[in-house]
Formats: C-alpha cells, sequence, structure tokens
C-alpha cells in the first residue's frame, strides 16, 4: 500500500466517471469498412505480406453483435480488434480467425489482419442492428425451421423455454461457411447446442455457450437447441448470422438503407449522501454490503468505529478529507494490529481472517479541523455448492447505490456473469480484479452480462450499481 494512495482502482467509488485516455486512433492509413445499404455483412478480400499488416475501422454502437472470419491460402492470416481509444479487446498475439462478441461501446473500432506468411485473405464483418429491421421476420414459434431473409446474413429468434426443458430448431448451412450464434435470455441459463447433418456434435450444452461461432463442415440442415438449465421459465432472444462466401447481387440489396439510431443513456447515478457520524458501531441496512459515512474530526485528534465481520471476506476502506491529513488505523478486539494510524493510509483492503468486531480509528495529524468521507466495504462472498459451478444471489439495490460481491477464480477459467433485472429497475454491472485492479467491465458501459476468460488466479469483485431507481435483482455466476 502506498501512503495517502490516489488508487484508479476506486473500489466501492462508482460514482466517478472513468475516463481513460489512450490516445485516439489515427485512421489515416486505415480503410473505413463501408456496407451496402441495408446489408449488414460486408467482405473484403486483401494481401497481406510477411510480418506484414492491413488495418481497417469500422463503426458500431454498444452491445451490436459484432461476428468476424477470415479464410486464406494458408491459413496464415489472422486478425486482432481495438477500440477508439486503443484498448485491445482482441490482440493479434491470440491468432483468432473467427470471433463473435456484443461490442462494449458506441463508436469506431479498429480491425487489423495480420500474416505470418504471403497470405490473400477474404475478411467477412458481419454486424447485425440492435433492433430487428421492420422488413426482416421475426421467428417466433418454439422450434422449426430459421430461415434467413435474402440478402440478409442474421436471423433473429425469440422464444419461451420452460423449466430444464429444450426447444429444437433447424437451419440450412453449406459446406464451409461459418455461423455464429449471440443469446440473451431473462435468467441467464439457458444455453445453445448443435449438431451437424451427420450427428457430429459442434456445441455441447453441458459447456454452457452463449457466444459461438465456427465454421460448418457440412452441406445440410443442422439441428439447433436452445437448452434451459435453470428451474424457472425463460424467456431468450438470440441471433444466427451465416453470411453467403462472397458478397451477394447488387439486386439483393433493399432499395433504402435501413437507420439505426443509438439509444440514450442513462443518466449517471448521483453521489449518494453520506451519514453524519461521529465515531460509534458501524452496521450495514438490510442487503447492503457497504456504508458511506460522514464525520468531522478536531485539529490532532481520533475517532473511534466499530464493526463486525467474518472470517473470509474482504474488507476495502476509502478515507477522503478536506485536508487530506486523515488517516486509516485497524485492529481487532483481541489485540491484533493490521493498520497503524503512523503509517498514513488512506486506503486500505484486505481478506480479514477472523470473525470478531473489528476497531477503525480515523486520526486528523493537522493543526486545523477537517471533515471527511468514509466508504467501508464488504463485498458479500459468492460459493459454489459442492460439484456445482453456478450460483444465484438476488436482491434489491437502492436508487443510485452498489452491493458487492466478491468470487474466487483461477486463471484460465470461463466466468459468465449475468444480472436478470425486476421491472421497473436500472442497474448495470462493474467487474475488477482484486489483486490486479484491472477494470473488466465498467458501469458506464450499461452492460448487464460479462462473459470472458480470467487472465489470473485471484478474486474478482463484482458490483451491481443502480442508476436512479432502487432495483430488484437476481444474479447468477458461473465459473468452470
Amino acid at each position: 500500500m502506498k501512503k495517502s494512495l490516489k488508487v484508479a482502482f476506486t473500489i466501492g467509488m462508482l460514482w466517478v466517471i472513468s475516463i481513460f485516455l489512450f490516445g485516439i486512433l489515427s485512421v489515416s492509413a486505415q480503410t473505413p469498412i463501408q456496407f451496402a445499404p441495408g446489408q449488414t455483412t460486408a467482405w473484403l478480400e486483401g494481401h497481406v505480406q510477411p510480418g506484414g499488416k492491413v488495418e481497417y475501422t469500422f463503426y458500431a454502437m454498444k452491445n451490436q453483435v459484432v461476428s468476424i472470419s477470415i479464410r486464406s491460402d494458408k491459413g496464415a492470416a489472422y486478425f486482432g480488434y481495438a477500440d477508439q481509444y486503443g484498448t485491445e479487446y482482441l490482440k493479434l498475439e491470440y491468432k483468432y480467425r473467427m470471433f463473435v462478441r456484443p461490442l462494449r461501446d458506441t463508436g469506431a473500432y479498429k480491425l487489423t489482419v495480420y500474416g505470418e506468411a504471403a497470405e490473400n485473405y477474404v475478411l467477412t464483418l458481419t454486424i447485425a442492428p440492435l433492433e430487428k429491421p421492420a422488413n426482416i421476420p421475426l421467428h417466433t414459434q418454439n422450434g422449426g425451421q430459421i430461415q434467413i431473409a435474402p440478402g440478409q446474413s442474421t436471423a433473429w429468434v425469440s422464444g419461451t423455454v420452460q423449466p430444464y426443458s429444450n426447444v429444437q430448431y433447424q437451419f440450412f448451412a453449406d459446406k464451409y461457411q461459418v455461423g455464429s450464434l449471440a443469446m440473451k435470455s431473462s435468467t441467464g441459463q439457458v444455453y445453445f447446442g448443435l449438431v451437424d447433418p451427420d450427428g457430429t456434435t459442434y456445441l455441447d450444452p453441458s459447456k454452457e455457450w452463449t457466444y459461438y461461432i465456427s465454421p460448418l463442415h457440412r452441406t445440410g440442415m443442422y439441428n439447433l437447441t436452445v437448452y434451459n438449465t435453470g428451474g424457472t421459465a425463460a424467456t431468450y432472444d438470440f441471433q444466427l448470422t451465416i453470411p453467403p462466401f462472397n458478397a451477394p447481387p447488387a439486386n439483393y440489396y433493399p432499395t433504402q438503407p435501413v437507420v439505426y439510431q443509438p439509444t440514450m443513456p442513462p443518466a449517471l447515478p448521483q453521489i449518494p449522501q453520506a451519514v453524519f457520524q461521529n465515531g460509534g458501531p458501524i452496521r450495514f441496512g438490510s442487503g447492503e454490503t457497504s456504508a458511506l459515512i460522514a464525520g468531522r474530526l478536531q485539529p490532532n485528534s481520533c475517532l473511534r468505529y466499530t464493526f463486525y465481520a467474518g472470517n473470509n471476506y474482504h474488507l476495502i476502506l476509502l478515507l477522503s478529507s478536506t485536508n487530506n491529513n486523515a488517516n486509516l488505523g485497524l485492529s481487532d478486539v483481541l489485540g491484533t494490529t493490521y493498520l497503524y494510524n503512523t503509517n498514513d493510509y488512506s486506503y486500505w483492503t484486505m481478506m480479514m481472517a477472523k470473525t470478531t468486531t473489528y476497531n477503525l480509528d480515523i486520526c486528523n495529524k493537522a493543526n486545523q479541523q477537517t471533515d471527511y468521507n468514509l466508504n467501508l466495504i464488504i463485498p458479500a462472498r459468492i460459493n459454489f455448492d459442492p460439484n456445482q459451478y453456478s450460483a444465484t444471489r438476488s436482491g434489491t439495490v437502492k436508487a443510485n447505490g452498489v452491493v458487492s460481491y466478491s468470487v474466487q477464480a483461477s486463471a484460465g477459467q470461463m466466468m459468465n456473469v449475468n444480472l436478470s433485472l425486476k421491472p421497473n429497475s436500472q442497474a448495470y454491472l462493474r467487474i475488477t480484479g482484486m489483486a490486479d485492479g484491472v477494470v473488466y467491465l465498467d458501469n458506464n458501459l450499461f452492460q448487464t452480462s460479462w462473459f470472458g476468460y480470467l487472465p489470473s488466479s485471484q478474486d474478482y469483485l463484482i458490483d451491481v450499481v443502480s442508476y436512479g431507481l432502487a432495483s430488484g435483482y437476481d444474479l447468477s455466476v458461473t465459473i468452470k
């Protein structure tokens, strides 16, 4: 810990707007990708030199699902992409040739093709609109054959699946076409299964995939199954994207392009009102995981708070004062001191090893009176039952409030987080590494789901952040 640490990783200070200035991408040497009128897929043919790069840019809106694939003569061409601030979401060293995922923000993206050898390639980019175009049918039957409209690459499907049941669909594809799937459900417990015309399993439902992309190795009818692994009925929406090998003839294009307008993001949360309390016991409200306290310290004086906490829970303390001279001290009633005020820390985090009462001392080392704000956070611990890899937590977060959870995971594991909101609720997710301080998902991206392979073994902090409304929710976390 550093003295009076001004940490970018301000866990719990979620009303602070996160702005990361990595530099706007220069597009002077990049080719902008333009979609034909009414089209959602672009096909780009090119050549890349050994060890060379070809750069493109495209514009898309937050939550649009992007499907990217590349094929080349020798199979030595692959791609990566980054946002307009330079943040790499798919690094070139990963050597991806296919990828599908919803985009995190509205803006320009850079798509880079890299060649390990001299290669001719065809790059296919599909970006389905946020809302289904009026001229495209919505498949609402529970099951049956899915048809992709002429001149289009994506079909929109919605339905309902009963508890511990499934719904079966079929679709036709040609050999070597690339198919991608993207699912959203009301419970976060609805997943895909996929079998080809010869009975080969592409997607086992036990893997619990909600996003998937793969070349299709046979011509014929594919069986796509939607599985509900939960104990309640679930509604779902998914997109099936199968671009043609090459751009369709011009007469397939609709005569009028479809224009999609981004929606306005919700207003940022208001800073919560701190409760004035000059020392004494700290108690959380029902269902809450933090307390925001205001106080006043006389010159060269201290105030003591107490709180009761359990073994194996994280403790996070953040202190700010008007004169920047207030500091933290922490001990327990059994006589162990964890942090001395003489260390002059204003930020502290640790894993608590005892279930006991703790003493929290706030001291003012200056010769002037000072006001301060103290934020004490103890995230609720998510533990999985034996032989289980999913857990659900339900609760209510107050207007402009935060409820925090922590969960342990290992490097290389997959984590899937889904926030299902009750009616008249507005809340979003924030996910942060407790050890590395990396923000994997910012709440100001307004996301209610996140999926990713975890880069390191650590505890991960999952925050439910309310925007303006008291919000009821069900939070499901899967790690496997």
